[in-house]
């Protein structure tokens, strides 16, 4: 799609596995496979409370279960979170080989990202979210997918920062992390 106007900022990012792990958290944690873990895990854990505290006349009983319940609540958590650190392991593969070095620009309502290896160009309207963390913006699709812009790239363009959040302005959380 050409473009009549000037872009609004113009940089280049390489991701780093750090980066994109971070990334892949924040969209996991936002509505992603991570989140329904949690709920998972409080549910098994409050289950096992319920059904341990019925059985507190039969106090040996009660204690045997809380332990299986409470070691089948963690086994499974730890399982998802193993799950989840090979999946980014293998997605991050498959994008620092497409996507060894980035050039992003940004346009008044699309972005394009372009590598090595390949070309996106996407609507602002087809993200959910726009997360924005210490070191990153986090731009989020429905489906959990995300694009990820490492704020380091950010530092010689001064306005895509705050170009990006006003983009984003009912579509934006910023996080802790």
């Amino acid at each position: 799609m050409a473009q009549s106007a000037s872009p609004r900022a113009v940089f280049s990012v390489a991701v780093t596995v750090e980066e994109y792990t971070a990334a892949a958290r924040i969209a996991s944690l936002g509505g992603g496979r991570l989140r329904t873990a949690w709920v998972g895990f409080v549910l098994l854990a409050a289950l096992t409370l319920t059904i341990a505290a019925s059985l507190a006349a039969y106090t040996l009983a009660a204690i045997g279960l809380l332990l299986g319940g409470g070691v089948i609540a963690l086994t499974a958590l730890c399982l998802m979170q193993y799950a989840f650190g090979r999946t980014v392991a293998r997605n991050y593969t498959v994008f620092s080989a497409t996507f060894p070095t980035a050039e992003v620009v940004l346009w008044e309502d699309m972005l394009e990202y372009n590598g090595a290896y390949c070309r996106r160009n996407e609507a602002y309207a087809l993200f959910s979210r726009l997360v924005e963390s210490r070191t990153l913006f986090v731009l989020q699709r429905e489906d959990g997918t995300f694009l990820v812009i490492p704020k380091r790239a950010l530092a010689t363009t001064d306005n895509a920062a705050d170009f990006l959040r006003l983009t984003f302005a009912r579509k934006y959380r910023k996080t802790r992390g």
